[in-house]
């Protein structure tokens, strides 16, 4: 996928097209103006679930976001960006670690 973002403004494209902060996803207890990353928060973890949503069911979205947020959205410039990011790619990173994980229990 192709991420765009301008910092200044908090908004992000996805593939060319513009996420949305329209509360979609409510009960969650986000409240924010815009988009962020370059650091943890509120902001981050909004974008993270934001960006996950556009590919997963909403249970493993927000099952995800927060480790998503940390080591992908937390890394990014704080600055404007335009990125190619392979979600599949991380995804399995994920899987591969669930499952050498759970060979620990055994």
């Amino acid at each position: 996928m192709k991420i765009k973002a301008q910092y200044i403004t908090g908004r992000v494209w996805i593939d060319g097209k513009e996420l949305s902060l329209d509360g979609q996803w409510g009960g969650n207890g986000y409240h924010v103006t815009g988009f962020a990353w370059g650091y943890r928060g509120i902001g981050p973890a909004w974008f993270a679930l934001s960006i996950l949503l556009t590919t997963l069911p909403e249970a493993k979205a927000r099952h995800l976001h927060r480790c998503f947020e940390a080591e992908v959205i937390s890394k990014l410039p704080r600055n404007d960006f335009e990125i190619e990011f392979d979600l599949n790619e991380w995804l399995g990173k994920r899987e591969l670690m669930k499952w050498a994980d759970a060979s620990y229990l055994r």
